[in-house]
């Protein structure tokens, strides 16, 4: 059986001290010297109402831990709020050592969002894997349903395109070069996309390939064009009520975490 403890002596393995880590730290600044980029994550043990949590700070490119809180019912009764402390605690810490947080990259805890932006010099990120992960799902809801509710809540030639969506999101965060407006816009050309209508797909830069709708000649499309405007409209609505649309500032930071999904 997995127990609390366990977590710990796990910690104690990848947690080392400040002056242990300065190699470390100083391998995580970025080429421009702007400081760290940091990813974190609470642990509740093995249930959420748990009486320890676990706050790990990991440095974005060595994935090491370079900080960890230990958060007790004795610093915060409501196990939810653990990650709210451990997240001061740390740029606590940060402060006192003189560390710069250039990219501070979470699970969008909402707390924990305000505290990010609350600082002069840290850039906020929320973590695209929970973002994303129920896309798919979601989707599900204009893809298919029962003929009475066809062409009203979903449509046939939304059917295949569950598959292709998180992809496009991905590329979407990761391509609007921190942008907010143009996230939303990359969000919004999923539509023409799928409508064979690819004149403002992404091109491509030095950074990133263009898609290959835009830069392949022989491009066909795999999935079912949409012709319909119902459809069009059905997707249009579904993409502008996802958390992602409706928040574009806490997505745009994606490639300074060079995520790798296409």
């Amino acid at each position: 059986m997995y127990h609390c403890h366990d977590t710990y002596s796990f910690l104690s393995i990848l947690y080392v001290s400040y002056q242990e880590i300065t190699g470390s730290v100083l391998a995580e600044d970025d080429d421009n010297f702007q400081g760290l980029k940091v990813l974190s994550d609470a642990r509740h043990c093995w249930r959420k109402n748990a009486y320890y949590s676990d706050v790990v700070f990991l440095g974005h490119i060595t994935h090491r831990a370079i900080h960890h809180e230990l958060v007790t019912k004795e610093d915060e009764p409501i196990s939810q709020n653990h990650e709210i402390i451990g997240t001061e605690r740390f740029y606590e810490w940060a402060d006192a050592k003189g560390l710069s947080i250039h990219l501070h990259g979470h699970d969008r805890n909402g707390s924990v969002n305000k505290i990010v932006k609350d600082r002069q010099y840290t850039d906020n990120g929320n973590d695209t894997w929970h973002a994303t992960k129920n896309l798919a799902r979601s989707f599900v809801k204009v893809a298919k349903g029962k003929p009475v509710n066809r062409g009203v809540t979903w449509h046939p030639e939304l059917s295949d395109k569950g598959a292709g969506i998180k992809t496009h999101y991905y590329w979407a965060m990761k391509t609007c070069d921190g942008d907010p407006d143009l996230l939303r816009f990359r969000l919004d050309n999923i539509v023409r996309h799928y409508q064979n209508d690819h004149r403002n797909c992404f091109a491509g830069n030095v950074r990133h390939p263009g898609a290959r709708c835009k830069t392949d000649p022989n491009y066909e499309p795999t999935r079912t064009t949409i012709r319909d405007p119902v459809a069009a409209q059905l997707l249009t609505r579904w993409i502008q009520k996802s958390t992602i649309y409706e928040w574009p500032l806490d997505y745009v930071n994606v490639s300074k975490f060079l995520i790798s999904h296409r």
